[in-house]
């Protein structure tokens, strides 16, 4: 098949799709065309293109070689039970795409070093590989975990692909997940000699010198694609995450102030980067203005809420219980609880404090998150909250229930925070005449009992300390910021 230059390929598929959407389908699409439709549309990403195109093609030209095979391959992208298989176990065609086909269907009974032989005479035979054939080759060696094994055909192979940017593009995709980053940059040079006006691959280029935090050789790349598209999205968001890197906020301001509300429910960060930079001049009330309106644009999307949370801004409650609701509408109960946990271990105890109020305001927390929430609710610094929950379980009898050791030493130590000493003696009264606490659970059990002792030895040393105020040292007992002797 003589290959479409791709503006010719990417005129088809448009028309193509055009025509399929309006009902005016006409017959006057040869074999040609919807081969070169199917592979813009696989290049696209679009599979409902793609598979039109191909079950038009094999509707009208059965025998098609070229049809045939790229048939199996969506089957086998689209996982139609048995479609690829069936279409493999045909009589072989001398097109290459037939071999990588069989072994694509076989990833999981077929030894990698088995696969790896019949690849190796594959490349032998074929004198050429076009762009479908080399996409399909080095798709397969990636799928039985040959990627050193493909690396070093790569001499052998830029010889003998029809279209050498296709052979280094498909390379660098592989080369990224393997994180071998020189040889991915290596590509990627060779990429932007090839073909300079291209903005995906200096962008690709800018992105790799990011995620190594070389930020001072990202900007050249992003120059580059600047100068081909200043309004390119992408480049503005790599460009702005480069600018903030590199502390020249006002120029990442000026940058993306007229572009941040592009897309603002889009999965984009040029929102969450605007922000950033308001907040690196200290301009809190605009940042959470754009953050607040990011997050109630897409809710789902954490990021400007925990943001928010950092900041301690208030409007993040209001976006916690949106994002609880989400969260149980949409079964991700488990994101909600992994957030929460995440911030508590990693010590942020305010973040994690805002999101059990959440929990408590909505009469949801699990009993083992009561600890953690007291916990939460003192070493975040909220002492009037954790002293009004203990007064209130220590008075109401109906929830004396709640009156475990973490909420009474939070309680208490709250109190003392707050030189509210007077409540903090009464308060130790009032408990050592309810000792024991209530137990949850069923039965006593050792650690229960020597908790019960250290909690009682709490009580005592705090009653102490409390009869001299003038001389109190919360430090001294302070359970949760133990001294370290």
């Amino acid at each position: 098949m003589m290959e479409k230059p791709d503006d010719e390929r990417l005129m088809l598929y448009t028309q193509f799709k055009n025509d399929l959407s309006e009902g005016n389908l006409n017959e006057f699409y040869d074999v040609d065309d919807l081969i070169a439709i199917a592979d813009q549309a696989a290049d696209l990403g679009d599979d409902y293109i793609q598979l039109e195109a191909i079950l038009r093609g094999y509707r009208f030209f059965p025998d098609n070689e070229e049809l045939g095979v790229r048939r199996g391959y969506i089957y086998h992208d689209l996982q139609i039970k048995g479609g690829a298989e069936g279409v493999a176990s045909q009589p072989l065609g001398q097109n290459p795409l037939w071999t990588l086909l069989r072994l694509l269907t076989k990833v999981d009974k077929i030894e990698p070093y088995k696969a790896q032989a019949r690849l190796d005479k594959l490349i032998d035979r074929t004198e050429e590989f076009d762009d479908e054939a080399i996409i399909q080759l080095i798709n397969v060696a990636c799928n039985f975990r040959l990627y050193m094994w493909l690396k070093n055909k790569f001499p052998v192979l830029r010889h003998k692909t029809t279209y050498l940017p296709t052979l280094l593009f498909e390379l660098y995709r592989h080369s990224d997940e393997f994180r071998d980053v020189h040889f991915t940059l290596s590509l990627l040079e060779e990429l932007t000699d090839l073909e300079p006006f291209n903005i995906e691959f200096w962008n690709a280029t800018a992105r790799e010198y990011i995620n190594l935090q070389q930020f001072d050789k990202a900007i050249t790349p992003l120059d580059y694609a600047f100068a081909i598209d200043s309004e390119d999205l992408m480049t503005i968001e790599l460009r702005g995450i480069t600018l903030l890197h590199l502390d020249r906020i006002e120029e990442a301001l000026r940058l993306l102030q007229p572009y941040y509300k592009a897309n603002m429910a889009a999965d984009n960060r040029l929102a969450e980067l605007y922000a950033r930079a308001l907040i690196g001049i200290k301009r809190f009330d605009a940042a959470a203005k754009v953050l607040t309106e990011r997050a109630m644009c897409r809710i789902d999307d954490f990021t400007p809420i925990e943001i928010l949370l950092k900041l301690r801004r208030p409007e993040a409650h209001e976006l916690l219980s949106l994002f609880y609701n989400y969260c149980v509408d949409h079964r991700h109960a488990n994101d909600w609880i992994s957030r929460i946990e995440e911030f508590y271990e990693e010590g942020d105890f305010y973040s994690a404090k805002e999101m059990y109020t959440i929990e408590a305001d909505f009469d949801v927390m699990p009993d083992n998150s009561m600890a953690n929430y007291h916990t939460s609710l003192y070493l975040s610094g909220d002492y009037e909250q954790a002293a009004t929950l203990f007064m209130g379980y220590l008075t109401d009898k109906d929830q004396n229930i709640f009156l475990t050791p973490d909420s009474c030493v939070a309680g208490l130590l709250s109190l003392c925070r707050l030189k509210r000493f007077d409540e903090a003696k009464a308060a130790v009264k009032a408990l050592e005449r309810k000792f024991p606490l209530p137990y949850l659970g069923s039965n006593w059990t050792l650690s229960s009992t020597l908790a019960s002792i250290g909690f009682s030895t709490f009580l005592n040393m705090l009653g102490t300390m409390l009869l001299f105020p003038d001389q109190f040292d919360i430090e001294a007992i302070d359970l949760f910021n133990p001294n370290e002797y």
